[in-house]
């Protein structure tokens, strides 16, 4: 993407889709098996209690937190804009298993000078409750897509 010079609070689009849906890594419901990852080994996995996505935990997640965050970035980070909206490679982003990105990026993001999927997987890391990461970047290096797992427990 071109870039203007003009510099301007972020703008970060959480895509919070897979918080919904994501039936192979996300616990629903207490003793259901999941594929989990620690590191990058998955291994075969019983969700407890407190590794379920509830409604209420999802409604944080995305109407407080996120949101929080969000306004936050934009208030104390800074970017140069592209002129064009970014774009995205359709395919795998993130961690362990990561997400798939969907085709509706590959057209083009706007409003946004970075994408974050959240997820909220288990993690088997005793005292790791959230990570995340860049997966893809622009011509500049400047990362435009990445993973945010925010652990349920």
């Amino acid at each position: 993407a071109v870039v203007s010079t003009q510099s301007t609070g972020l703008r970060v689009l959480y895509d919070t889709s897979n918080l919904q849906g994501d039936n192979q890594y996300t616990c629903y419901a207490p003793g259901q098996t999941i594929q989990a990852y620690n590191g990058d080994y998955a291994q075969q996995y019983t969700c407890l209690a407190g590794d379920v996505l509830t409604n209420s935990l999802s409604d944080y997640l995305t109407k407080t937190l996120l949101k929080d965050a969000q306004k936050r970035f934009s208030q104390v980070l800074s970017v140069v804009r592209p002129i064009t909206n970014i774009t995205l490679s359709t395919g795998n982003c993130g961690f362990g298993p990561g997400i798939n990105v969907p085709a509706q990026y590959a057209i083009g993001v706007d409003q946004a000078d970075i994408v974050v999927f959240v997820t909220s997987r288990p993690i088997l890391t005793q005292g790791v409750l959230a990570f995340g990461g860049a997966c893809q970047w622009d011509q500049y290096e400047r990362p435009i897509a990445g993973q945010l797992n925010i652990s349920p427990s």
